[in-house]
């Protein structure tokens, strides 16, 4: 009984008065501008020959491929 008692004291607040002096407070941000991307930056993936594979072992050593 007290419970739903506080319960419906929080909701009669919370309706009352929570949506008006939150939107008082709070004056209307301006949107910021996008900024695009470079258009010469394009990320580069390392040469194939850098890369090395790895498996594991029975043991779960690891152990390169190939």
């Amino acid at each position: 009984m007290n419970r739903t008692l506080i319960m419906l004291g929080l909701v009669l607040v919370l309706a009352g008065c929570g949506g008006q002096t939150a939107a008082r407070s709070a004056p209307l941000a301006k949107p910021q501008p996008t900024r695009t991307p470079h258009p010469t930056f394009t990320p580069t993936p390392p040469p194939l020959d850098l890369l090395i594979l790895y498996t594991t072992d029975v043991e779960g050593h690891l152990e390169p491929c190939g």
